[in-house]
């Protein structure tokens, strides 16, 4: 307990070597404990300078950070830890080290999504010490260590699995994301390559990752990899589909146009084509054809709102002056898709207001916070500022937003309770088809169950969690 003698004796042992880093690590934790947070992050920061990949240093940097309320940054802080380290997940339930200061917490074990995959890495640990044979053990340890960010390890792992089962299409392809994920893209090219030469069929994993790069900006990597889908199934529709919407968003319209319109082609009543080749005729000023495409969607969607806005298009436009109703008052879903979309669809009408709405007084006295999200409406702009810029959102001004938001596609969020340490909710929007929930109240749950009937238990979630999911 003499921390200020500590300070003295390590800042001692930096001088001598100041590439120490469990010196420089515990010298943080020193500081820490004094209250001295600034410059414990600054050890935490020259540790890390010198290894990147000390994983302590990672953790006990994210508890500052969680501790002054900076969740989102802790959390990555925390990932990354445990990615290194997963047994780390476990280490405020062991004895203290005695060759250094540690700073352990339950914090990270008690977030589910780094948790669940870190105590599933410790378990195939055991299942592969006893049995290194398996490729699929190596694959899936190689999955959850992609999910905790540790791409070095869950190269190994497919490398291993690869050893074992070198025709191994699927293997080849997730390493090659992996790779992608590092930078490295020429490797990653040919894993992508021979996993194709294995298996001929597998345009789906080029139209994945073309839409995976057209959410980043990454334009150029979106089109050769969708391209790339098309040479593979050249008679496949959501290829050129998803190709276009690439197009459209770099603001290539022409071939956007030709896109979609080959998508007509090989499916006449695909009612998102005729919606994305009108707004891409629009965009190209050429108000006739955008008119007929139009029609033709109406004819083809039952899409309630879809429908209402684009008449309200059409009853407003004024043929002589293009300034009716601009673009994004009539935005429809933009998903894209590896899937045709079906035509029957559910109920628009729930979304991520009514949910918030019918989980009580408890959300208007919590913290949210929103990653990852896609949505439209009048108030997307006003969720974005703070989704986009990792800022928390007081309760009453989150339920405010999302009384405007019409659509929320995709999106993270979770709400804490005032002063504590984990959410006591967390909300994925899926793909605009519903919503998966895990909370630590079982009250909460049993209110869902009762407000919608649509709820459907779902397991796998890290206890005291509860996993539920609510379809649109």
């Amino acid at each position: 307990g003499k921390y200020h003698e500590a300070i003295a004796e390590l800042f001692r042992a930096v001088e001598e070597d100041p590439d120490d880093v469990v010196a420089h690590t515990s010298l943080g934790v020193a500081f820490h404990r004094v209250g001295e947070e600034d410059r414990a992050l600054a050890c935490y920061e020259t540790a890390l300078k010198i290894d990147p990949i000390y994983a302590e240093a990672h953790y006990f940097r994210a508890n500052i950070l969680y501790g002054r309320g900076s969740v989102r940054e802790a959390i990555a802080g925390y990932t990354m830890a445990i990615g290194l380290k997963p047994e780390l997940i476990r280490a405020h339930e062991e004895p203290a080290p005695q060759d250094r200061l540690t700073d352990y917490s339950p914090s990270p074990a008690e977030m589910y999504r780094i948790a669940k995959p870190a105590y599933r890495i410790l378990a195939l640990n055991k299942s592969l010490e006893t049995d290194p044979g398996q490729a699929d053990l190596f694959k899936e340890r190689a999955a959850e260590y992609y999910r905790l960010r540790n791409y070095a390890q869950a190269i190994a792992d497919y490398t291993s699995a690869l050893e074992i089962r070198p025709e191994d299409a699927g293997a080849l392809h997730s390493r090659g994301v992996v790779f992608e994920q590092m930078g490295q893209n020429e490797r990653a090219l040919e894993d992508f390559q021979q996993a194709t030469a294995i298996d001929a069929q597998r345009s789906n994993d080029y139209i994945n990752r073309g839409i995976a790069f057209a959410q980043t900006g990454n334009y150029r990597q979106a089109l050769a990899s969708l391209t790339e889908s098309i040479r593979l199934a050249p008679k496949n529709p959501d290829g050129y589909f998803n190709r276009g919407m690439a197009y459209f968003q770099q603001g290539n319209i022409q071939n956007a146009i030709a896109d979609f319109s080959r998508v007509i082609q090989l499916s006449s009543n695909d009612e998102d084509a005729y919606y994305w080749r009108g707004l891409s005729y629009e965009e190209a000023g050429r108000q006739p054809e955008a008119i007929a495409d139009y029609r033709r969607f109406l004819v083809l969607s039952k899409d309630a709102r879809a429908r209402r806005a684009i008449e309200h298009k059409l009853r407003q436009w004024d043929v002589s002056r293009r300034e009716g109703a601009s673009r994004r008052n009539a935005a429809r879903d933009d998903r894209q898709r590896t899937d045709p979309v079906p035509l029957g669809k559910p109920d628009q009408d729930f979304d991520l207001h009514a949910l918030i709405v019918a989980l009580g007084e408890r959300v208007l006295d919590s913290i949210w916070l929103g990653s990852g999200v896609d949505c439209y409406g009048e108030k997307a702009e006003e969720l974005y500022a703070f989704t986009d810029h990792n800022r928390p959102i007081e309760g009453r001004d989150f339920l405010s937003i999302t009384s405007g938001i019409r659509q929320t596609i995709q999106g993270d969020f979770q709400a804490f309770d005032p002063g504590a340490n984990s959410p006591w909710i967390f909300l994925r929007a899926w793909d605009g088809s519903g919503f998966y929930i895990e909370t630590n109240d079982p009250k909460i749950k049993e209110r869902l169950k009762a407000q919608f009937p649509s709820a459907e238990e779902v397991d796998g979630a890290s206890p005291p969690y509860e996993g539920l999911f609510l379809r649109i």
